[in-house]
């Protein structure tokens, strides 16, 4: 028998094996359907690898004719493409969703790992029970991680791209300490660094998601570049250095923004913005998004850059960073007379003691903070806590220094 006729008949025997298998039928099924993602596609690779790796067992031959050499090396090789279109269905179906059009990505396959475990199904120095050992672990084990690569290719190459993506790992319940350990759910490029690694037999199931978010695309027709609003936006807060204007400069760019915004009045008074405290600089970036968010029942807004231990505010020229009771002072300057507030300032209700917290004491107020960044939407007239376009963080509100949602 050739290789290729050895071949052939192993892959025929293998479709055999995966056709009258109950759970992948229902899972090909689901995948095929457009329903299924990630996690879906995990366990059906996982299962299928098994079955590559107990197909070459159950018919490996004595080492040295070279057969369990090539033939191994090409069922990885087919099951790398298989890998692929599995996972590239499962792609397409959550882009589709979302209204994403990134082209999957196939990762390289690993050359010299398929070589090097081949060859050791050739060792004349073991018994055969070794060489089916190998033959069924390290084979499954090798094509169960083409599904890791995927994973691991298109996630990082979809943040750079200015998605927000996580991964994450899962165990069985009884997991080993090792893979328990590494096991969760981390945003992409700050997961462990054995994250991705696998020991022999491993069940544990990686997957990823992304999220789209607003963004430009520039290109000259033969490639596109995506940047997202909200790296723009940080580019910007990086690079950001506040201009300092005479009165009279200040009071023009004033009268722009007000003509600018008219339509954002309070009715009956059409030449007066909605009533918030604007405290952004008026040469930052998010200052003029703030005139497009649609205020909340019973809440004044509050807009500055802020954390969970201080607000900031730019004061001739320089960032000042503002204690609670120091920042009430400024309201007051800005017209502030009483009553509850949404303090649109990032991460100034986080944590124990935060900023709003003792804020609403000093005010003797409600103050609603977010716990993580707030990410303008001007065009949705909306603010978003935690990640653009979807409330991972949330707002809490305090009353007297005391949390009451």
């Amino acid at each position: 028998m050739t290789e290729q006729e050895f071949y052939q008949e192993l892959l025929a025997e293998l479709d055999r094996a995966a056709e009258s298998d109950k759970q992948l039928a229902s899972l090909l099924e689901k995948i095929q359907s457009g329903q299924a993602d990630f996690a879906d596609s995990a366990a059906y690779w996982q299962k299928f690898s098994a079955l590559i790796g107990s197909v070459l067992s159950q018919n490996a031959v004595s080492p040295g004719s070279g057969l369990n050499e090539e033939v191994s090396y090409l069922m990885l090789k087919n099951s790398h493409m298989r890998a692929f279109e599995i996972m590239s269905m499962v792609q397409k179906a959550l882009d589709q969703k979302q209204n994403i059009h990134i082209n999957p990505i196939n990762p390289k396959f690993p050359e010299e790992r398929a070589r090097q475990a081949a060859h050791s199904l050739e060792d004349t120095t073991v018994s055969q029970e070794v060489i089916q050992r190998r033959a069924e672990n390290a084979i499954a084990n090798i094509a169960n991680t083409f599904h890791d690569d995927y994973i691991q290719e298109n996630a990082n190459f979809r943040q750079k791209a200015g998605l927000k993506c996580h991964v994450s790992r899962t165990g069985a319940s009884k997991c080993c300490a090792w893979c328990a350990e590494v096991a969760g759910r981390y945003s992409v490029g700050s997961e462990p660094a054995d994250f991705w690694r696998r020991h022999d037999n491993c069940t544990c199931k990686i997957s990823y998601e992304n999220q789209r978010v607003r963004q430009q695309l520039s290109g000259n027709g033969k490639g596109w570049a995506v940047t997202s609003e909200i790296q723009r936006r940080r580019a910007q807060a990086v690079q950001y250095k506040p201009t300092v204007l005479t009165p009279e400069q200040a009071q023009t760019l004033e009268q722009q923004n007000l003509s600018r915004f008219r339509g954002l009045t309070i009715a009956g008074k059409t030449d007066i913005i909605k009533l918030v405290i604007n405290l952004f600089d008026k040469s930052d970036p998010i200052y003029l998004d703030t005139f497009s968010i649609e205020e909340e029942p019973g809440f004044k807004d509050i807009y500055l850059h802020g954390s969970p231990s201080s607000v900031q505010i730019i004061r001739d020229g320089k960032p000042v960073n503002l204690t609670p009771k120091e920042f009430v002072e400024v309201l007051k300057e800005r017209g502030y007379k009483g009553g509850d507030i949404r303090l649109a300032s990032c991460s100034t209700g986080k944590g124990e003691n935060s900023f709003a917290q003792q804020l609403s004491k000093e005010l003797n107020a409600k103050v609603k903070a977010p716990t993580d960044d707030v990410y303008f939407a001007p065009d949705e007239g909306v603010l978003f806590v935690g990640s653009p376009y979807a409330n991972t963080g949330y707002w809490r509100i305090f009353e007297n220094g005391v949390e009451i949602k």
